[in-house]
């Protein structure tokens, strides 16, 4: 969301910019998540189709994935786990998941307005 910041609030001052491992529009990020459980178990893969039916199930099935392209340090440190448990427990705030503003969300016709140079890490 830092582009989403830049662009409305055009901050001076701003020097550079770098972008990491997050999509240019929020469908970009349901296909990448879905190209990366291509490899894992069906198991994994119906558990995160069926989300919060089965909250157990989803969350292991979600730690698996984090595992692998989220987090590989093992334990996997309690903060990061924390911060997950904010959106994805049982008693999470679904606000931020569920916001409004994210469904459709997209910068891509925007991204002219950022004038900074920009270093874009692992995005497409």
């Amino acid at each position: 969301m830092g582009s989403e910041f830049i662009v409305r609030r055009r901050p001076a001052g701003l020097r550079r910019f770098v972008v990491s491992d997050v999509p240019a529009a929020v469908s970009d990020w349901g296909k990448s998540f879905r190209e990366l459980l291509v490899k894992f178990p069906q198991d994994v893969k119906d558990a995160i189709a069926k989300g919060f039916e089965d909250q157990e199930r989803y969350w292991n099935a979600l730690m698996e994935v984090y595992a692998v392209h989220g987090c590989r340090a093992k334990p996997f440190p309690k903060d990061l786990e924390y911060s997950l448990l904010q959106v994805y427990s049982k008693d999470a705030d679904r606000t931020v998941d569920e916001a409004p503003i994210l469904s459709g969300w997209t910068i891509v016709d925007r991204l002219y307005l950022i004038k900074a140079p920009t270093l874009v890490i692992n995005g497409r």
